[in-house]
Order: C-alpha cells, then structure tokens, then sequence
C-alpha cells in the first residue's frame, strides 16, 4: 500500500528533517521511558517506544542540528510552532527484527528524501497511527514497537506555504554506540510571514487615498522544487473605491507584475518570479490603494500563494490593519431660541494642532479647509443641519493615534445665514469631537445672535401720542404765558 500525494501531504525535500536516523539523523531525549538507550541487543520485546517530533522555526541549512545526547535544540533553532500536524505509519513490509532488512534502509531512506513524496516506493504501509498535532513545538507518537516508521506532516501550520519533508524513522534508532527506544526528531518550515501596514491618508475627509504596504520575504525553497507563481492578493474594504496597485517591488526596485483576475475590490498581483529582480532572499513589497469613500471601519487584509496561481489554497495571511472614518453633524440654531434651526449657514472644517487632545477646547485651529468628497464649504439646510460627510478619525498604525475613539477638529462660521452676526476672528473657529462612524446626533451646536438694529423713527402708535402730548403741552404753555401777561397789565393799571 502507498500513500498518495496531495497538496497537505506532499513533502518538499529541503524543508528537510533534521534527525539523526541510519545516517545519524537521530537525536536522544533525557526523558524518563521504559525502556532506556542501551548498546548490545536490540530489545525486541519493546512496545512503548515512541517518537517525539520537535517542531521550530529554523535557518536552511541548520549548521548546528543541537545536542543529540540531549536532545537540547541547537542555534539554528527558532521559535516553536504550534498546529503542525503529522502523520505516522509502519512500514509493514519491513522487519526490523529480521537484519537483512536494516540493510535495505539507507537506500530506502534515501529515496523517500528525494522524492519528496509521502510514500515508500515498492513498501507496504499498514493503518495510519492517526495524526498528531504539535504544542509547544512537540507531538509525540507513543506506543510503537520495533518497526521502521514513515512520518508525513499532514497539516500545515499558520504561515507555512511547504510542509516538512517526509521521512522514515526506527524504533531503535542506533546513535553514539546505544539504541534509542524514544527517538526526538526535528522537521523544520520556513514559515512565510507576511505584513501590512496603513500609511496617513492623503488628506483627512472622504476623497482621500489610503495606501496600505504589504511586505513578505522570498523563501528557499526545497531541493528540485522552484518558483512557479508568487501572488500577493488584497481584497480592498468595500468603503474603499477605486482599487490600484500603486508599486511592486523587490529590494527597492520596481518588478514586472501582471494583475490577471481583478475583480472589483480584490486584486491579485502575480509578480514575475523570471524577473531579474525575483531572487531568494529579496524583500518583496506591494502597496494597494483606495480612495475612501465611506464611513467606518476599514479594515485590510493581504493573502501570499507560493506556487498556487489558481489561488485554491487557503494562502498565507497577513496581519489585519484598519482606518476608522465618522461623520460630522453641526446644529445651526438662533441664539433666542436654540430649538429653531437656522438655514443658510456655511461652515469651513479645519484640523485641531492637537487632534488626539483629551480636551479638544484646549486646542487651537490647524490647517484648513479641508476638502471633504471635493467641497470645502458645507451650507446648513432648512432644519439648521450641516453634515459633513466623513473625516479622518485614526487607524491602527500610525502613532500618536493607535486606538484612539476621537480626534479633534475646528468648524468656522464664514457666513451667518441673513440677518444673524457672522463671527470674526477665534470667535468663527468652534472644536468638535469626531468619533468613528455615523453620528446618531449633532457633535456640536452652535448658536447665532440676530444684527443690531438701530432704534426705529417715532412715527406710528405711541409715537403720535407722545407728538400730540407735547404739542397739548406747548399750547397749554402759551395760554398759560399770555394770561400771566395779561394780569400784570391790569395791576399796573
């Protein structure tokens, strides 16, 4: 029986496994077992041996495998990686208690080295003793008898785009003059990491770009294997129109790339792996585009496929950043009656010098206007309402602003609405908190006082009256003068 090649299974030579077998690939453990290394006899009665797969980033090829003896990692050895998983099973054909079968294999491992393949050419395997999965960088295969074992790392774990090569381990295992009943093997991945950052936007209201860096580094590949395809794919936020690839390049210079297969938001660029600049080692980065034209959370995401240019794997995934978005909503009112909104108003946003301010009124006004979906000046309405569409909020990479909920800004009053005072001066700038999202209500209200009138002329209602009471009391005045007169005449008489 054999076991067929498939894409979880497929070995891939120079992932490798460091273990120290018939060519001294076998590593021992100081832990405690039934049945301890030993030279002489091989102990055929044995059935709790046991293989402990050691699973760590590691540099390719590892100049130091560490200490055999002790099964101590050597310097080549990097962090432990969790949710690998592999599979083991017996190699029925072969009778490790029979000595002519030792000498088959050497020839038998090396064959399933080259190969790459999950299986044993010419060998019978039985049932598969089920898959274990590393934590901690360790998975053990407990309870095996003396045999001949071929292991296959059957799940990848995060960020690998190549599984360990596959391989055949003894139980014992001869290593330094002893037998080994626990053997501690190390199969190792060149994990593909892969980042994203978000840059500032270009400017801070709808409108704006936002570019986001995708980075990753062009692994070694295994033995025979080369690149075939190497495809960084971003599906851009749907509150971001306008999807481009603004630059691909390796080590700081352009390469070719092709963007077959865009489809609205999502791009993938095929780099050109005959490209001059396509080498091992080189850092790729690609930086996608979008013009922010709603609202929100924005949030992004890059996938790399290695040799996958059908994109029907699952894919390396980068980290996740966002740019959050909210609206603005200004109440224009009259002064006298603060329920009465005023129309006619219009309004210039600009930036705060402290926009992450705990206290936007302890602030003063930056730069501005600022263009907002291509306008600059925004009129309050018949209700007194003044919406400006989007502003820039925060996003998750760029400091002082990570994991911020607000930034400050300042609102000025450029023209009152007919017959209201149009302030001048700091009194025109008003702070405002924008949070993230669509307001549920008014961020600020902001009130007008009606123009100073002078007094009107007396002409009407009380105003005759006082001219007819003033008059009444110039005619009584006379009469009153001319009688007095009249009486000191007749006294001189």
């Amino acid at each position: 029986m054999t076991v067929r090649k498939n894409r979880a299974t497929r070995a891939l030579a120079a992932s490798g496994v460091v273990a120290l077998g018939l060519a001294g690939m076998f590593a021992a453990t100081s832990a405690a077992h039934a049945t301890e290394a030993a030279p002489g006899n091989i102990d055929t009665s044995v059935d709790d041996g046991s293989v402990i797969i050691h699973k760590h980033e590691t540099t390719d090829p590892i100049a130091d495998p560490g200490n055999p003896k002790t099964g101590a990692l050597g310097s080549g050895f990097g962090d432990a990686i969790d949710g690998a998983g592999f599979t083991t099973w017996p190699i029925e054909s072969l009778d490790l208690t029979n000595g002519d079968d030792w000498n088959d294999l050497e020839a038998l491992i090396a064959q399933v080295n080259s190969s790459g393949a999950c299986e044993v050419p010419g060998e019978t395997l039985g049932a598969s003793l089920g898959e274990v999965t590393t934590a901690g960088g360790i998975a053990t295969v407990p309870n095996l008898t003396i045999g001949a074992y071929l292991v296959c790392e059957t799940t990848l774990p995060a960020g690998a785009s190549h599984g360990s090569a596959p391989f055949i381990v003894t139980v014992p295992s001869p290593y330094a003059g002893d037998w080994l009943y626990d053997v501690h093997v190390f199969p190792k991945n060149t994990l593909n990491v892969v980042e994203k950052k978000v840059e500032a936007p270009s400017g801070y209201g709808l409108g704006s770009t936002l570019k986001f860096p995708v980075s990753t580094t062009i692994k070694p590949l295994p033995d025979g294997e080369q690149y075939a395809s190497f495809i960084i794919s971003d599906t851009l936020d749907s509150k971001l129109g306008g999807p481009a690839v603004e630059s691909v390049k390796i080590n700081g210079v352009d390469v070719a790339f092709m963007t077959a297969g865009a489809a609205g938001n999502f791009i993938p660029v095929h780099i050109d792996v005959n490209d001059p600049g396509f080498v091992v080692g080189g850092k790729v980065e690609v930086v996608f585009s979008g013009t922010v034209i709603e609202v929100g959370e924005i949030e992004n995401e890059a996938d790399l496929f290695v040799n996958d240019p059908n994109m029907e794997g699952t894919g390396v995934p980068s980290n996740k950043v966002e740019s959050h978005w909210g609206d603005l909503e200004i109440n224009k009112v009259d002064g006298d009656s603060t329920s009465t909104g005023l129309a006619g108003a219009i309004f210039e946003v600009y930036e705060s010098n402290e926009p992450y301010a705990a206290d936007c009124s302890a602030t003063t006004p930056g730069a501005g206007p600022i263009a907002v979906s291509g306008e600059t000046t925004f009129k309050s309405g018949a209700n007194g309402v003044v919406d400006v569409a989007g502003l820039y909020v925060t996003d998750s990479d760029n400091h002082p602003n990570q994991g911020a909920t607000e930034r400050c800004y300042f609102v000025k009053e450029t023209q009152a609405p007919t017959g209201f005072i149009t302030p001048t001066g700091d009194d025109a700038f008003t702070p405002v908190a924008v949070k993230a999202g669509v307001s549920a209500s008014a961020d600020v209200v902001i009130e007008n006082t009606k123009q100073n009138v002078p007094e009107l002329p007396l002409t009407g209602g009380a105003g005759q009256a006082g001219l007819i009471a003033g008059g009444l009391a110039l005619v009584i005045g006379g009469i009153t003068a001319a009688s007095l007169r009249g009486r000191r005449k007749n006294a001189a008489v």
